[in-house]
């Protein structure tokens, strides 16, 4: 049987290494697996009082996005004072549903 032509068998090596290379293409990587995240701490129960916190700590509230967040510390930055939960109700957005939802974790500490 006679031999094939040099670059033949050049050319069919870099089609198989061509190959090879795909084909570890393809293969997902390997991955290192996370270690598990930690337990949260128990902060205890969710308590804001709207006339201190901060709109990320107002925003922690269910139903509260971060426009009306922003609402009530303009609200109070521009004066208005909160010192009972239908006080709220001064800023556009909370209504009676928003309030009924917010107001056990509620806290007024009079500052």
């Amino acid at each position: 049987m006679a031999q094939a032509p040099t670059h033949h068998r050049a050319a069919a090596l870099v089609l198989a290494v061509f190959a090879v290379l795909a084909l570890a293409h393809r293969t997902p990587p390997r991955t290192v697996p996370l270690p598990p995240a930690p337990p949260p701490v128990d902060a205890g129960p969710l308590r804001v009082d709207p006339q201190t916190a901060t709109a990320r700590e107002i925003e922690a509230l269910p139903g509260i996005g971060p426009a009306i967040a922003r609402r009530i510390v303009e609200a109070r930055a521009s004066g208005v004072v909160f010192r009972r939960a239908a006080d709220l109700r001064r800023v556009r957005g909370v209504g009676p549903r928003t309030l009924e939802r917010i107001a056990p974790f509620l806290v007024f500490t009079g500052r």
